[in-house]
């Protein structure tokens, strides 16, 4: 983007924040980081993010269930 547009990047320095957190997470096994940021990804991608399903596939990872977060349809659930 830099290259083409003079943009560093399309995301917001807030998302990119949460998505190092819950990498830095992951990589630590920290359950209750992951459960944390994932919550808040939730709140911040579209319903139809296909960045969802990646994000609940890695928080599987750790063997916790990540639906308690997003239902079948990506919509969030509290």
């Amino acid at each position: 983007m830099q290259d083409v547009m003079g943009v560093e990047s399309t995301q917001s320095a807030v998302y990119t924040a949460v998505v190092k957190e819950f990498e830095e997470a992951i990589e630590a096994g920290d359950e209750l980081r992951v459960s944390s940021a994932l919550k808040e990804l939730g709140r911040m991608l579209h319903p139809g993010s296909p960045m969802r399903k990646v994000f609940a596939l890695q928080a599987a990872s750790l063997n916790k269930p990540s639906r308690s977060y997003f239902d079948r349809t990506g919509a969030r659930r509290d």
